[in-house]
């Protein structure tokens, strides 16, 4: 499966939680696309060129887990496209602290709280939400 995971590319505290979704579902077998690798494609890539592989890797994903803690112009993009296209397989995470936009919840449900000594409990959601 093609997991496909949006989220703030300007908070380092949410680095953590990329990577531990990264490696939990790549060692499952999983191809894991994360916006830890979209911090290295713009390195050496233009604006269009990102462009063109978000929407790639929109629509190549068969699953996307959408980390919406804080502000994302991007990733609010992202998600607008994947709401106009009908993708429905989408989970929404956040930490427990952060506000949650009325919007996507409407678009995509109720989102998974957690904060940093839940990360576990995350995970098996997670799992349990992709086997659905």
């Amino acid at each position: 499966m093609k997991i496909y995971v949006t989220g703030a590319t300007s908070n380092e505290k949410l680095f953590e939680v990329y990577k531990l979704i990264k490696d939990t579902f790549s060692k499952q077998g999983h191809e894991v696309k994360t916006p830890l690798e979209t911090i290295e494609f713009c390195k050496t890539h233009n604006e269009i060129e990102r462009f063109e592989k978000a929407m790639n890797d929109i629509n190549e994903a068969d699953f996307v887990i959408s980390e919406i803690s804080g502000p994302s112009c991007g990733q609010g993009f992202e998600l607008g496209v994947l709401f106009a296209r009908g993708f429905r397989n989408v989970v929404l995470i956040t930490s427990s602290l952060s506000y949650t936009s009325g919007i996507l919840i409407g678009a995509f449900g109720q989102p998974i709280h957690y904060n940093n000594k839940t990360l576990s409990e995350l995970l098996i959601k997670l799992q349990e939400k992709i086997k659905e």
